[in-house]
């Protein structure tokens, strides 16, 4: 499994999923939650981020707590594609401070170009 979230990103991951038609009980709900949450909790930030350089310590907090970096790395996009990425992420309750947005997503873009 490539996701790792908060009890509260689960939530609103499964949320997403019923609303695209999956069926999940109201019993079933609550230990499904806590499974996830248990087993697939995002991962703790380390501290050699702060070595790295500024847009690459955003990535590694905002991106690498969620996702493996080859799920990212496989996307490769334009800017534009990068923008609606994060932006979707941020709605979805990625970790990005209006001030990282910019440099996260300049990173991604050069980091990630299309081939």
């Amino acid at each position: 499994m490539q996701q790792r979230l908060t009890r509260t990103g689960w939530m609103r991951s499964v949320d997403k999923m019923v609303r695209w038609g999956a069926t999940v009980e109201a019993a079933e709900r609550e230990p499904m939650l806590d499974y996830l949450a248990a087993h697939f909790a995002q991962k703790p930030v380390s501290s050699h981020i702060v070595a790295t350089s500024g847009s690459e310590a955003i990535y590694k907090r905002a991106c690498l707590s969620c996702h493996e970096d080859d799920i990212i790395e496989s996307q490769r996009l334009a800017r534009a594609g990068w923008v609606r990425s994060v932006e979707k992420m941020m709605r979805w309750g990625a970790d990005v401070p209006a001030a990282d947005k910019d440099p996260l997503i300049d990173y991604l873009a050069a980091r990630y170009p299309p081939r």
